[in-house]
Protein backbone atom coordinates (compact mmCIF):
# COMPACT_ATOMS: atom_id res chain seq x y z
CA UNK A 1 0.00 0.00 0.00
CA UNK A 2 2.73 2.60 0.83
CA UNK A 3 4.42 1.83 -2.14
CA UNK A 4 1.08 2.61 -4.18
CA UNK A 5 0.65 5.86 -2.19
CA UNK A 6 3.97 6.64 -2.89
CA UNK A 7 4.16 6.30 -6.45
CA UNK A 8 0.52 8.07 -6.40
CA UNK A 9 2.14 11.31 -4.68
CA UNK A 10 5.28 10.94 -7.09
CA UNK A 11 2.78 11.61 -9.55
CA UNK A 12 1.46 14.72 -7.25
CA UNK A 13 4.19 15.96 -6.73
CA UNK A 14 5.40 16.08 -10.42
CA UNK A 15 2.59 17.97 -11.43
CA UNK A 16 1.15 15.33 -13.48
CA UNK A 17 -2.55 14.29 -13.41
CA UNK A 18 -4.25 11.25 -13.23
CA UNK A 19 -5.03 9.84 -16.81
CA UNK A 20 -8.77 11.10 -17.00
CA UNK A 21 -7.66 15.09 -16.63
CA UNK A 22 -3.71 14.41 -18.41
CA UNK A 23 -5.09 16.41 -21.23
CA UNK A 24 -5.22 19.49 -18.77
CA UNK A 25 -3.11 21.83 -18.57
CA UNK A 26 -2.39 22.66 -14.47
CA UNK A 27 -2.32 25.82 -13.38
CA UNK A 28 -1.81 25.36 -9.77
CA UNK A 29 -0.26 22.07 -7.79
CA UNK A 30 -3.28 19.70 -6.42
CA UNK A 31 -3.69 20.14 -2.65
CA UNK A 32 -3.22 16.98 -0.96
CA UNK A 33 -5.32 16.17 2.23
CA UNK A 34 -4.09 13.62 4.64
CA UNK A 35 -6.55 11.86 6.42
CA UNK A 36 -5.62 10.61 9.79
CA UNK A 37 -6.64 10.07 13.20
CA UNK A 38 -6.86 13.63 15.47
CA UNK A 39 -3.50 13.82 18.25
CA UNK A 40 -3.64 12.92 21.52
CA UNK A 41 -2.45 14.65 24.20
CA UNK A 42 1.10 13.22 25.00
CA UNK A 43 1.23 11.67 21.72
CA UNK A 44 1.33 13.21 17.68
CA UNK A 45 -0.41 10.44 15.90
CA UNK A 46 -1.49 6.87 16.89
CA UNK A 47 -0.91 5.43 14.05
CA UNK A 48 2.49 4.96 13.15
CA UNK A 49 1.61 4.67 9.37
CA UNK A 50 0.20 8.08 9.38
CA UNK A 51 3.07 9.49 10.72
CA UNK A 52 5.33 7.74 8.10
CA UNK A 53 3.15 9.19 5.11
CA UNK A 54 2.98 12.73 6.77
CA UNK A 55 7.17 12.58 7.05
CA UNK A 56 7.80 11.46 3.62
CA UNK A 57 5.24 14.50 2.30
CA UNK A 58 7.53 16.58 4.53
CA UNK A 59 10.26 14.83 3.19
CA UNK A 60 9.43 15.63 -0.17
CA UNK A 61 8.45 19.33 0.26
CA UNK A 62 4.93 18.81 -0.99
CA UNK A 63 2.08 20.95 0.07
CA UNK A 64 -0.41 19.15 2.30
CA UNK A 65 -3.03 19.68 4.83
CA UNK A 66 -4.19 16.98 8.00
CA UNK A 67 -7.81 15.87 8.47
CA UNK A 68 -8.42 14.52 11.44
CA UNK A 69 -11.56 12.18 11.29
CA UNK A 70 -12.25 8.92 12.59
CA UNK A 71 -13.79 7.95 9.19
CA UNK A 72 -12.16 5.10 7.60
CA UNK A 73 -11.26 5.39 4.12
CA UNK A 74 -12.86 4.13 0.73
CA UNK A 75 -10.59 0.50 1.29
CA UNK A 76 -11.51 0.92 4.67
CA UNK A 77 -7.65 1.81 5.90
CA UNK A 78 -6.47 5.20 7.70
CA UNK A 79 -4.67 7.11 7.04
CA UNK A 80 -5.56 8.01 3.40
CA UNK A 81 -4.86 10.43 1.06
CA UNK A 82 -7.23 12.40 -1.30
CA UNK A 83 -6.21 15.56 -3.56
CA UNK A 84 -7.76 18.17 -5.87
CA UNK A 85 -6.56 20.58 -8.00
CA UNK A 86 -8.02 24.08 -8.05
CA UNK A 87 -7.55 25.58 -11.20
Amino acid sequence: MLVQLAMTLSTVHGWSLPEQESSRKMDSPPKVYLHTFPPLPHVYSMSPFSLKVESWLRLHGIDYECVYCMEFGPKNQIPFVLWSVTR
